[in-house]
């Protein structure tokens, strides 16, 4: 980190308010030299294909997951839903 609490920088790239030598992985820098978040339609970034693990696990007969992604995602859970669709044989869907 070169500096903090920035609004700009001047021969470096702005990240979360700090001056940085470059951008973090993930990110690149736009225009004004600020480091923005990739994602796949970012000509300037090369955004690995989504990609997810779930692990389920049961705990007094309830049965629960988690879900790791194979980089930074920023969705709720209705979004999640819509891109998994997890089914169980013999267990009705809500």
């Amino acid at each position: 980190m070169i500096a903090s609490n920035c609004t700009k920088c001047v021969g470096a790239y702005l990240y979360n308010y700090n001056c940085v030598s470059q951008c973090p992985s993930n990110y690149y820098p736009d225009s004004n030299l600020a480091c923005q978040v990739c994602t796949a339609s970012v000509a300037q970034c090369n955004v690995a294909p989504l990609t997810y693990t779930l692990n389920a696990f049961n705990t007094n007969g309830n049965l629960y997951g988690i879900l790791t992604f194979n980089r930074a995602v920023n969705m709720d859970t209705a979004r999640i839903k819509e891109i998994i669709n997890i089914t169980i044989p013999g267990l009705a869907s809500s």
